[in-house]
């Protein structure tokens, strides 16, 4: 999870009495934030009698809720510049919306604008894998600490549910979440997985709007898919790993790999009949 370019930044300054001071710097520096990651470690075992996770756990807690709010920005920012909307317009209509309605809006625009058949695909995987994540975090941050489920399996550590009484069938239905450390660092790579892809999708739907707004004599789809797919950074890899990653998780979780994001289930009571 580190910042890339970070490293190649830090090696063009390495120059002669520069270079060592900077290499010295460095040092000192990974010392300090390591005497500091270990007093976080200290005071976050304070915690464990409320949350049942241990350090490292909240640790990364703390990264996947973090790192999922640049999800929500960018899949705004993605709506914004599939609808071609100017600051602010797409914050006024962005800025207190639901990520349910979100992905759906997204999901519109790119059926009604995209006419690429590849582009459109690979928007909507990504925004598939987004909502496949947004279910995943939703369960992650709700879940509570159940001794009761733990003690139901001889369990020496507490679990971790989600309650839900939504059927309205007067039962409470437990959900067990997964907040193993190899889980919750999975979930981390996905959702930095995801918002490199919605860079990829952010420059292919750069150059749509650019191909569509400049057009030349002879321009036809094949120009157009030969300008998206053929020319830019890389190969676009974090869009094909996407892909990958999301039917790995459909098939585990039994489902198909549907590229549309889902909607909750509806609460309204069916009509009663004459």
């Amino acid at each position: 999870m580190a910042l890339t370019g970070l490293g190649f930044f830090f090696a063009l300054g390495v120059k002669g009495l520069g270079g060592v001071l900077s290499i010295r710097a460095r040092t000192a520096s990974r010392e300090l934030s390591g005497a500091l990651l270990e007093d976080m470690r200290q005071e976050l075992q304070g915690y464990r009698a409320l949350t049942g996770l241990e350090p490292d756990q909240l640790i990364v807690v703390g990264f996947v809720t973090i790192a999922w709010n640049l999800l929500e920005r960018g899949i705004e920012v993605l709506i914004a510049l599939t609808a071609e909307w100017k600051d602010p317009i797409g914050d006024f209509v962005t800025a207190d919306m639901g990520n349910v309605t979100k992905a759906q809006l997204l999901a519109n625009l790119i059926t009604h604008r995209i006419t690429d058949e590849r582009l459109r695909e690979e928007s909507r995987s990504v925004l598939a894998f987004f909502d496949e994540l947004r279910n995943r975090r939703n369960n992650l941050i709700h879940a509570t600490m159940d001794w009761d489920t733990a003690d139901e399996n001889k369990e020496e550590r507490p679990a971790h549910t989600k309650r839900s009484a939504k059927a309205g069938k007067g039962a409470v239905i437990k959900a067990r979440i997964d907040c193993d450390l190899p889980a919750l660092r999975q979930l981390g790579k996905d959702i930095e997985l995801c918002y490199e892809a919605w860079r990829e999708i952010y420059f292919k739907m750069h150059q749509f709007n650019y191909f569509h707004r400049h057009p030349k004599p002879g321009d036809d789809a094949a120009t157009l898919a030969h300008y998206l797919h053929e020319i830019g950074p890389g190969t676009y890899e974090n869009i094909a790993q996407t892909q990958i990653r999301l039917k790995a998780l459909r098939s585990q979780s039994g489902g198909q790999c549907n590229t549309q994001p889902q909607r909750p289930p509806s609460q309204r009571k069916p009509k009663a009949r004459d």
